[in-house]
């Protein structure tokens, strides 16, 4: 036992003990300094890392928060602080207790007990001192405070009596009214405000927690009295927890003029493995009207391995109505050291609930950095980045970047528009990739854009933008294309194919998109077929979508993703291709395809095609073949039908008869007049009458003859 003299005696706190955690559960959670029971669904892993203090059954006892696996426990030996004062100096006063902290070696608490109701004001008159040894400062211990109770679906009601005042403390020492450096600190239920630099500062530590306060606001929530920046976070800090997935630990991170959250900066090093959890940023405190930060989270120099969010609606934060942008990356152009940093199931541009927009007023996301991953492909991975005031998600070298399983320009539902104001998603990088083929990797990317220029759902700027693959997404009602290959900003619309794809040195080598000749049901499937131009003796893989509406340019953006085919072109640059795709699609809706070749360059979309249609020479948007040819059937063998496709590079008389084994005519599927064009016929065979077997089909079409065999099994 430990005895100050004084006005307080201070002790070692009886029946109390310390414990390393080896392994993450959920039969108890750790609220002011006491081990309680809790919810089965309390997620341990948000607070695995972190000190624990609490009474308990044994030294085996469950606790959730601990150290990390193999740490060891501190001396059991804690004393308690308690502040009793609002006053700056003296015994029981804030500047008291964080210097006796400092002196006393071990774990220390620092408590409150200000008499009095309502909120206390404490006005630092200098700077405090830093912390240097490991401490947990908790302002739910003053009487009558509470932590937040509600679920991830509602903003915090957390009731906060500690007001710490910086107007006079930031501007000394290293520029915080909080700074930690330290290992395993914690610091909760505390309202800081004004300081003219940082609210709070952690560096040269790691293993840290900040939960449960309200930084940048006043003690409700309601009113912006930002301090110059929340939370910075450097000099290799890491593996510090900011909010969590319990409701205790949501913070509501709003008003700061700068970042609310910030890694590195003035090349300080970020740090690695933080988790940012369950927080409001940029929100009031019921997460249902802006009160922003500057930027919302702000990555800087040599940050990387942050998990922004996670993947159950508790690890959700709500980054909106921020400045700048809800969330940035930046380092310099295209610097490595702000890299492999994880946001996921967030909101970001929403409410609380994700269904109103709260817009950052700049992008939701931008990414100055490489490797960088926004989303993902298991539940619950994807955001929500909508109602923004300028791009959802913008990725300036950001080479290596992901962006998959997002809602980007919709609420939380999917189909209803919560667009952002230009692109959806705007890449200027190499090697991105926008969705992919493997299961919830497709993003929804709609109602994005408020004129046609500057509005596509994903717009691939510039000559060094290539190899960036866009696959497998729902993109529809954007205002512009659903892709736009850009040579140069404000140059939006529709880029035209080329013979041979020879245009390598534009955004994505200006890849030709496919072209789709026709659309038509059989049975429960869609059989398309059409062509690709492109570089000689390539594979291509071509991916269909449907839609319900065609777009206004003509050229389609791809709502459902119905599948794929893989295409080789050959020495005359052309692939031919017919595919049966297992879906549904009712007529009067329209089919359109994209081409990604093996660098992962995509194309933009083709020109839509109604489906039961097939194209003509009216068809101005389509070239016309450039020679006669019979394709073969397909379905083959076949029962009851099979589709003949033929090509005609000029108007004529056609004839296409179907012959048996011994030369007998058995159907005349064409005779008459017919326009230049892609054209096909359907063989629907009788019941009765035709008996299995090999046929023959003949085309004649001016100077073109050509037959070719096909085999009906009944």
């Amino acid at each position: 036992m430990r005895i100050f003299f004084g006005l307080l005696l201070v002790t070692a706190m009886s029946l109390t003990e310390v414990y390393a955690q080896n392994t993450a559960i959920s039969s108890y959670t750790f609220n002011m300094g006491f081990a309680e029971a809790a919810s089965a669904t309390t997620n341990a892993q948000s607070v695995a890392g972190q000190l624990v203090v609490g009474s308990a059954q044994s030294a085996t006892t469950a606790i959730e928060s601990g150290f990390l696996p193999g740490a060891s426990a501190p001396s059991p030996d804690t004393v308690a602080f308690t502040i009793t004062t609002v006053s700056d100096t003296g015994v029981g006063s804030l500047r008291w207790a964080m210097q006796a902290s400092n002196d006393t070696a071990g774990l220390n608490l620092i408590n409150f007990n200000i008499p009095g109701s309502g909120v206390h004001t404490i006005t630092p008159a200098s700077p405090l001192p830093t912390f240097t040894d490991q401490v947990i400062i908790d302002g739910y211990t003053q009487p009558g405070a509470s932590p937040n109770t509600n679920p991830p679906e509602l903003g915090s009601n957390a009731v906060l009596l500690i007001e710490l005042n910086g107007i006079n403390a930031g501007g000394g020492g290293d520029g915080r009214l909080l700074g930690f450096e330290t290992i395993g600190s914690t610091v909760r239920g505390l309202v800081i405000n004004r300081c003219p630099s940082t609210g709070i500062t952690l560096r040269r530590g790691g293993n840290n927690v900040i939960e449960g306060n309200f930084i940048g606001t006043n003690p409700s929530g309601t009113v912006a009295l930002g301090n110059s920046y929340g939370i910075t976070i450097d000099l290799f800090d890491t593996t510090d927890r900011i909010g969590g997935t319990f409701p205790a630990a949501r913070n509501v991170i709003s008003g700061n003029l700068g970042g609310g959250i910030a890694f590195g900066g003035n090349y300080e090093q970020g740090g690695s493995h933080h988790v940012i959890q369950g927080n409001l940023i940029g929100t009031n405190a019921a997460g249902t009207v802006p009160l922003g930060n500057s930027i919302g989270v702000h990555f800087s120099y040599n940050t990387n391995s942050i998990l922004v969010g996670g993947t159950i609606p508790a690890a959700r934060n709500i980054i909106s109505g921020n400045a700048n942008a809800g969330i940035s990356f930046s380092s310099g152009f295209g610097s490595p050291l702000v890299s492999r940093n994880l946001v996921q199931g967030n909101f970001i541009g929403t409410d609380v609930s994700g269904t109103a927009a709260i817009g950052n007023s700049n992008s939701g996301v931008t990414i100055y950095g490489l490797n960088n991953t926004i989303g993902g492909t298991v539940p619950g991975a994807g955001n929500i980045i909508s109602g923004n005031g300028g791009y959802g998600v913008v990725i300036q070298a950001g080479d290596g970047s992901t962006v998959q399983g997002n809602y980007i320009g919709t609420d939380v539902n999917g189909p209803s528009p919560l667009g952002n104001k230009y692109i959806g998603v705007y890449v200027v990088s190499r090697n991105v990739r926008v969705g992919g083929t493997e299961p919830g990797a497709g993003n929804i990317i709609a109602f994005n854009g408020t004129t046609p220029l500057s509005s596509a759902g994903v717009a691939i700027l510039g000559t060094i933008s290539t190899r960036n693959a866009i696959l497998g997404n729902s993109i529809f009602s954007n205002v512009g294309l659903g892709i736009d290959l850009v040579s140069r900003f404000g140059d939006y619309g529709v880029t035209p194919n080329d013979s041979c794809d020879a245009d390598t040195l534009q955004s994505n080598n200006f890849q030709n998109y496919p072209v789709l000749n026709s659309a038509l049901p059989s049975g429960g499937n869609m059989i398309v077929q059409g062509t690709l131009n492109s570089a000689p003796n390539n594979i291509f893989r071509i991916e269909f979508f449907s839609s319900p509406t065609p777009d206004s340019t003509g050229y389609g953006e791809g709502k459902t993703f119905l599948g794929f085919t893989n295409v080789i072109t050959g020495d005359n640059c052309l692939a031919s291709f017919v595919d049966t795709l297992m879906s549904i699609v009712p007529l009067g809706y329209y089919i359109s395809a994209t081409a990604t070749d093996t660098g992962n360059n995509t194309s933009e979309f083709s020109r839509n095609l109604a489906v039961g249609t097939t194209t003509s020479v009216q068809d101005q948007g389509i070239e016309l073949p450039t020679r006669y040819a019979l394709e073969q059937n397909y379905p083959n063998p076949f029962n009851p039908a099979t589709f003949i496709w033929y090509l005609l590079p000029a108007s004529g008389h056609v004839t296409l008869k179907i012959y048996d084994m011994i030369g007998q005519e058995v159907a005349t599927l064409i005779d008459g007049e017919q326009e230049a064009g892609y054209q096909s016929v359907e063989w629907n065979v009788p019941q009765s009458g035709i008996a299995s077997g090999v046929y023959f089909y003949r085309m004649t079409a001016g100077p073109f003859t050509e037959m070719r065999k096909l085999m009906l099994l009944k």
